[in-house]
């Protein structure tokens, strides 16, 4: 009963389910490191036998404090773990992911603009795994005139496709904004922090497409929603 499992994302590879034992012990050191949202470096017995390896020592590289601290920013790391576990299989590799969930994360942890941080962490991940949106003109006939977007069509929508598939009319500046977000990403997150901010919307639309493709249910958006 003081044993866990627990989930880790790691550059080389990728998703993993170690097994910390005695971790729920009061008096466990590997315990106290090993936290939600936290950047750390684990030492486990690897054989080729098992399913689930057995961790040795953790040490913690970064707590990121200032974003646990703050509630939103805080519901918002758990959110991108939780996107980060929907979409990515178990043991691949994801170097690109796990550089932009630790860039997040200091961000988050630096006090950058949170819906612009989830945003961009979104996108980029959509992006590195094949589902970027088509944000350069209409999804289904690349129409540049686009007055929506559509999250089961993949992207932008032209007035005639809009009107087909009966879909809700976006302000153009609404339309700016997110094809920035969905370009500039993690990789460009200064350019996109500098000129513009990211709504309540963009981030529903993200996770309404990351939703779409892995079916799982995003819980932390729930609550990110409410505050």
């Amino acid at each position: 009963e003081n044993d866990a499992v627990i989930h880790v994302l790691t550059a080389d590879k990728g998703l993993m389910a170690l097994i910390g034992t005695g971790v729920r012990k009061v008096s466990s050191k590997n315990g106290r490191n090993i936290q939600p949202c936290t950047h750390c470096s684990i030492l486990y017995d690897h054989k080729e036998n098992r399913s689930m390896q057995r961790i040795r020592t953790v040490s913690s590289l970064h707590l990121f404090r200032h974003m646990k601290e703050d509630l939103k920013a805080s519901i918002a790391g758990s959110l991108l773990c939780e996107a980060v576990q929907s979409l990515l299989e178990e043991g691949e590799p994801c170097q690109e992911i796990y550089d932009s969930l630790l860039k997040a994360f200091l961000y988050l942890d630096e006090g950058k603009h949170v819906d612009t941080t989830v945003c961009a962490f979104l996108s980029q991940m959509l992006n590195d795994l094949g589902f970027g949106l088509q944000v350069d003109g209409c999804a289904i006939c690349n129409d540049t005139k686009v007055t929506s977007f559509s999250i089961g069509d993949g992207g932008f929508l032209c007035q005639h496709h809009m009107l087909a598939h009966r879909t809700s009319i976006w302000d153009p500046l609404d339309l700016k904004r997110f094809r920035l977000i969905n370009k500039a990403g993690m990789k460009h997150f200064d350019i996109l922090s500098e000129s513009t901010q990211a709504t309540s919307r963009d981030v529903m639309e993200l996770v309404g497409v990351v939703r779409m493709h892995t079916g799982a249910p995003l819980r932390s958006y729930d609550l990110y929603k409410k505050i």
